[in-house]
């Protein structure tokens, strides 16, 4: 994977694959680059997540598009709107350290999903707004990376200890198993305080948070939504490649591809959706179909296509007929071995264009062949009867 590409990584453990069970899979592209699965064997994000020989068994694979149909598509996946607690800690003994410039506590997460909401039991200076900013970092400690950030958290004025509830504007990911921190910091001018417990270790075996120094465990509550039944991987741009590191395409596949039940691959073409239509000349499309060049070839490094003499066009004959049915692409693999350094190679791309050009070749044919059997049969008639008139 490209080290200057971002993800966010979204996984729900429960049944997946042979190491790790999963039963939520969603990875969102921060920024554009290329994500390859050549049989993936690691995968890490900056929220700390990594996955070994990832096999999506069932959901959808979409890509660029919102639609519902087919097993080839895009999709977003989305909270459960269910959310549970996750970690706590409370019956902290003592109330009242000050929040001041900043407090925090670290957890570890029990739960693999979004964590979108937190309870904090706190309270304000008497008669003063308390507002407060809530930051979620990775790993134990202030100085983590900042998963999620939110601003302007009034805690009212009452001086009253009382579960000040947040639900989180952009929830962060979090991993079972893995240690994060929230960081609460005082943006008014006066400020509220804390429950905590102290001791080491302290009431709350997954974390703890260090000052001057002693432990402390405050009084909280994470909430996490887990993913559930949604077996979904989503990219927001980029390229995928099975099979290859360097895909070209949206999807690339180095290799075969399968549809085992059978069936065909979706296409839009409702009459609806379709402005100047008119027909396509049948001579023309079987003029323009004669230009092509069928030949039978062998490649020169099979281990990157496939074995065998296979059948097909060449990319720079297509070229000078349909230019639009051609792009280019980096070699990769082997075959960077045949193309000068920095050059790009052709790649074929049919679209469903050809199937017209194809149908109206044949209907020309058609035509063709219906003339031809009626001047055949005009021509008999008038050998038989010159025949006759001979005898």
């Amino acid at each position: 994977m490209n080290a200057k590409i971002k993800f966010e990584i979204r996984i729900t453990c429960y049944y997946f694959f042979s190491i790790m069970c999963i039963s939520s899979f969603h990875i969102k592209l921060v920024h554009a680059g290329s994500l390859s699965m050549d049989n993936l064997t690691e995968l890490t994000t900056d929220s700390g997540v990594t996955i070994e020989n990832v096999l999506l068994k069932d959901g959808t694979v979409r890509i660029g598009t919102t639609d519902s149909d087919g097993k080839l598509l895009i999709v977003t996946s989305a909270p459960s709107g269910s959310p549970t607690v996750d970690q706590s800690n409370s019956g902290g003994e003592t109330p009242g350290l000050a929040i001041n410039t900043g407090r925090w506590q670290s957890f570890t997460a029990g739960l693999s999903g979004y964590m979108t909401q937190i309870e904090i039991y706190g309270n304000s200076a008497s008669g003063w707004e308390g507002v407060y900013t809530l930051k979620i970092r990775k790993g134990e400690g202030s100085s983590g990376t900042i998963l999620s950030t939110d601003t302007n958290w009034s805690w009212g004025s009452s001086s009253t200890y009382a579960w000040k509830s947040l639900t989180l504007s952009n929830p962060p990911f979090l991993e079972s198993g893995n240690k994060y921190t929230w960081q609460i910091v005082r943006t008014s001018t006066y400020s509220g305080g804390l429950s905590y417990s102290t001791g080491n270790p302290g009431p709350y075996a997954g974390g703890y948070f260090y000052s001057g120094g002693n432990y402390y465990d405050f009084d909280f509550k994470i909430y996490v939504d887990v993913l559930a039944n949604h077996n979904t991987l989503f990219i927001d741009s980029g390229n995928v490649g099975i099979g290859t590191k360097t895909p070209g395409y949206n999807l690339e596949v180095n290799g075969s591809a399968a549809k085992t039940g059978g069936g065909t691959w979706a296409d839009s073409s409702d009459i609806r959706l379709k402005k100047n239509i008119s027909d396509l000349n049948s001579q023309d499309a079987l003029d323009t179909i004669c230009k092509l060049n069928g030949v039978i070839y062998e490649w020169i490094n099979p281990e990157e296509h496939s074995e065998g003499t296979r059948a097909g066009i060449i990319a720079q004959e297509l070229e000078n007929v349909f230019p639009e049915w051609v792009t280019e692409r980096y070699p990769s693999g082997k075959d960077n071995d045949l193309i000068p350094s920095g050059r790009k190679i052709k790649s074929i791309q049919f679209p469903h264009d050809f199937n017209a050009y194809m149908i109206e070749a044949i209907k020309e044919l058609n035509i063709r062949i219906n003339e031809l059997e009626e001047e055949v049969r005009t021509l008999k008639e008038e050998n038989k009867r010159l025949r006759l008139k001979n005898r």
